[in-house]
């Protein structure tokens, strides 16, 4: 059996039926979880949320502080990483 939309060799239990067609289960995800490119709640928390100013956690404080001094981008480091910079245990 082959799938109808890419042509790939699919087995009999693997195969999705969409449409009356069959599917391997790449082209099926691509048929029905299509991804949505707005999602108004989304865009209604993001705007509410814009007028606030952000409070930090003391573990965010403490991350920012070693990303400043380091003059590094946030996401360049572990959790343990940061942790140890910043003199505490490492977290599990």
């Amino acid at each position: 059996m082959h799938c109808k939309t890419c042509q790939a060799e699919i087995s009999q239990g693997e195969a999705y039926e969409f449409n009356g067609q069959a599917l391997c289960e790449d082209c099926y995800l691509d048929v029905v979880a299509k991804p949505k490119t707005c999602d108004p709640w989304a865009v209604y928390q993001a705007r509410q949320t814009t007028d606030q100013s952000p409070q930090l956690t003391e573990t965010q404080h403490m991350i920012s502080a070693v990303c400043r001094t380091l003059n590094l981008g946030p996401f360049l480091y572990t959790r343990q990483k940061v942790h140890l910079l910043c003199g505490q245990p490492a977290v599990a």
